[in-house]
């Protein structure tokens, strides 16, 4: 005797197990979406956080803070990017310091010295005047910085060497009495 027994489900039960496993392959990939983009998040900002410290610091460096820093303990690129410019801000900022000092000097050594001193830029611009010139002239020359050299020197013969040095751009030397009205 030959018999066939023929096991099955009822089609409802069958419907039921596959969409309790679509319901698990959306559930599935909707976790994994959100871990992957946290993930994508974390990643991605833990990359263009230090970059846009450094863009901050390189800002203000720009505007003469040369106090500014950065830090990132990372040894990778970014981190030596880091590192690369807290030691340029340290050494503009050496630099900045040795200039002011010899600007200051100068300066100093320029007020301080016995003979009257006018710088004249190429427009005719005063663009220094010392201490002694005070003296030399009897006049308030402080007034006398960023104006013309022939609006304020009256003497002829100091404004025609001037000009002529200004117009041969040569070297010249000349010795010029001034003859000053005591006011």
């Amino acid at each position: 005797m030959e018999g066939y027994l023929r096991l099955g489900l009822p089609v409802e039960h069958v419907n039921e197990m596959n969409r309790q496993i679509w319901i698990f392959i959306g559930l599935t990939f909707t976790v994994a979406f959100f871990v992957i983009l946290s993930l994508n998040y974390r990643i991605a900002s833990q990359l263009t956080k230090p970059i846009g410290q450094v863009t901050k610091v390189a800002n203000e460096l720009a505007k003469g803070n040369f106090n500014a820093r950065t830090y990132s303990g990372s040894k990778d690129e970014v981190g030596q990017l880091t590192r690369s410019i807290n030691v340029l801000a340290y050494n503009l900022g050496q630099i900045t310091k040795r200039y002011q000092t010899q600007q200051e000097r100068l300066e100093a050594l320029i007020d301080n010295m016995g003979s009257g001193l006018i710088f004249i830029n190429d427009r005719g611009d005063i663009t220094l005047i010392n201490q002694a010139c005070k003296d030399i002239f009897n006049e308030n020359t402080d007034e006398w910085q960023d104006v013309l050299y022939y609006e304020v020197i009256h003497e002829k013969e100091l404004i025609k060497f001037i000009q002529s040095v200004l117009l041969t751009e040569q070297k010249d030397r000349q010795q010029v009495t001034i003859l000053l009205l005591w006011r």
